[in-house]
């Protein structure tokens, strides 16, 4: 049997004040030690000191990390390719080389930039959604935009090292790829305008990501009208494979690509990281939310609680004291 003090709130209702109350409690009702795997061992014991690995962890929490290494990985490929490109557009202008392959690497591999910097935008909404109280998007439908610029990037591969095959059909593919650039900045366009309407719910450390998002959008539209006047070009055009224009090429693809680049790194910098969702506990929290002990924290609660939970509070109480 213990004896515990029970809280006692005021009539008033504007302070709570503690009233030594004997109370008894069967012993049988006090929960078990729940940690008393957690108490300390001896050495020789059959038990792990270290940290466990990545493998052994649970699936949920092994998840979110690994679609986040694919990401970069993915970012971080497409900007190799990018930069190929680059330097095949600046052999062909400087040496005045029309080879076969240089127009169509440079071609294909310029276009393949498109696709890191539509990632980040996506991946600073989805950081936005995430964050948002009302007025969400579905988690899954980022998964599915997310597909748009992947399978683009694999068209668009797919028609490089297939060059052996017909012209046209290289042609073909090379505008399917920049026409589903298009859809893809569209989509994102609309996301963006749609996500300030619900500014007031957005958390105020990510409204920085909400402006670079904003930002960033009549700079990608420069640099995905370059990508579609690749795909259908004309001749005596500003962008043409046959005349290449460096200083053209340079400013709607280099310069844009690199003013988004750093709006998303500064705007990344300004911005915490998420903070993760710690489970409530009373013996950390009550000093936070003001209560002078832990039984007053629960105090509040217990006038809406049945008579049996209200014993079962008692006991966790005398247990965790």
């Amino acid at each position: 049997m213990l004896a515990i003090e029970m809280p006692h709130r005021d009539p008033v209702g504007s302070t709570v004040t503690s009233v030594n109350q004997a109370t008894t409690i069967p012993t049988s009702n006090i929960p078990h030690n729940r940690h008393a795997h957690l108490q300390r061992r001896p050495i020789g014991s059959n038990t792990r000191l270290l940290r466990p690995s990545l493998a052994r962890e649970s699936p949920r929490r092994l998840a979110p990390r690994l679609q986040q290494t694919i990401r970069l990985a993915l970012i971080l490929i497409l900007s190799i390719f990018s930069i190929v490109g680059a330097s095949c557009t600046l052999c062909i202008d400087t040496k005045n080389d029309h080879l076969a392959s240089l127009p169509e690497t440079a071609a294909i591999t310029s276009a393949l930039g498109t696709p890191p910097l539509l990632l980040a935008l996506l991946g600073l909404l989805e950081r936005i959604n995430t964050g948002l109280e009302q007025g969400t998007f579905l988690a899954r439908t980022f998964s599915l935009i997310h597909i748009v610029p992947i399978a683009a990037s694999a068209v668009a591969m797919y028609e490089f090292w297939d060059g052996a095959g017909a012209i046209e059909t290289g042609k073909q593919l090379l505008e399917v790829t920049f026409i589903l650039f298009l859809a893809i900045y569209i989509s994102l366009a609309g996301v963006v305008l749609y996500v300030p309407k619900c500014s007031r719910w957005v958390l105020a450390a990510e409204q920085k990501l909400l402006y670079a998002g904003v930002i960033s959008m009549p700079f990608m539209l420069v640099r995905i009208t370059c990508t579609v006047t690749v795909a259908f070009p004309s001749a005596g055009g500003v962008i043409y494979f046959r005349d290449v224009k460096a200083w053209a090429q340079g400013f709607m693809q280099t310069l844009m690509e690199t003013i988004v680049v750093f709006v998303f790194v500064t705007a990344g910098l300004l911005t915490p990281g998420p903070r993760k969702q710690e489970p409530v506990d009373g013996r950390r929290n009550h000093v936070e939310n003001g209560y002078a002990s832990e039984s007053q924290c629960w105090s509040p609660v217990r006038q809406h609680l049945p008579a049996k939970w209200d014993r079962r509070i008692q006991a966790w109480q005398a247990y965790a004291e």
